[in-house]
Parts: structure tokens; C-alpha cells; sequence
């Protein structure tokens, strides 16, 4: 089987690049074994001008969950805006903090949050992937 790398990456590229995936002006992370939803949906939903985001992905591929799946609401006190278990990625995507070296450098809420976020992305993406699939088949 091949290993496949699926991101819900904004324009800017960041997740990619803090693991050291160079972008270019042709990338196409549309294929294996780099996939980005945002890429792919912006090809089988249309362009959009801002990122759509993990959240509306998995409400746009999962219509039978019959819900909206949204980020909870930013609590007084968070760092700017920023949700608690997402702040130590992101300081690590900006080079702040030192990478992580294995699961035990992080506390059980943000390994909850990383296992979490990864399966979402790999849900949406299978479901995302089987539309595309149909819609070729019906061209």
C-alpha cells in the first residue's frame, strides 16, 4: 500500500512547510501521495478567496450527519484567538517552539486533539475522494 499525507492547509501553506515540503507554483496536492482538501475541493467545489477550513469540509462531505460542524467558541483568557490544544502547533509551525520528538511531548488533551483533527481530515477526504471518483464516472 502507498502512504498517503492529507493536509486542510490554508493559501499560506504552513502545515506543509514546517514539515519541510517545498512548495512550488506547480504543485498539485490533489494526488498521492500529498493531498491538500483545500486543493481538492477548490477544484470540485470551485475557487473560493478564503480557506474553507477543516470544519466546513467535514460538513460539506458528510451531509447525512444531518449537523454543522463548527470550532467552539474562542473562550476569555485563549491566546488571541487561538483554541488551547491548536496554540502548541501552531507555535511549532512558526518555529517557536522546539518539534516534537514522539505522543509522550504531549498531554493526553493534545494528543486527543492531533488523533481527532487527523481522523476528521482522513474521513473528508475519503468522502471527498468519492465524489470526485463519481463525478468522473458520470463525465
Amino acid at each position: 500500500d502507498n502512504i498517503i499525507k492529507v493536509f486542510c492547509d490554508n493559501f499560506s501553506h504552513s502545515d506543509k512547510k514546517c514539515l519541510g515540503i517545498t512548495i512550488t507554483e506547480d504543485a498539485n496536492f490533489m494526488k498521492p501521495p500529498i493531498i491538500d482538501l483545500e486543493c481538492l475541493a477548490s477544484t470540485l467545489l470551485g475557487p473560493v478567496n478564503t480557506a474553507r477550513g477543516l470544519s466546513k469540509l467535514v460538513t460539506i462531505s458528510m451531509p447525512e450527519l444531518n449537523v454543522r460542524i463548527l470550532k467552539p467558541k474562542i473562550q476569555q483568557g485563549q491566546l488571541r484567538g487561538r483554541y488551547t490544544n491548536v496554540a502548541r502547533f501552531v507555535l511549532i509551525e512558526q518555529g517557536k517552539v522546539a518539534p516534537l520528538r514522539g505522543l509522550s511531548d504531549l498531554s493526553n488533551k493534545e494528543q486527543q486533539y492531533a488523533a481527532l483533527d487527523s481522523r476528521c481530515t482522513l474521513q473528508a477526504y475519503h468522502r471527498i475522494q468519492q465524489y470526485n471518483d463519481t463525478m468522473s464516472m458520470s463525465e
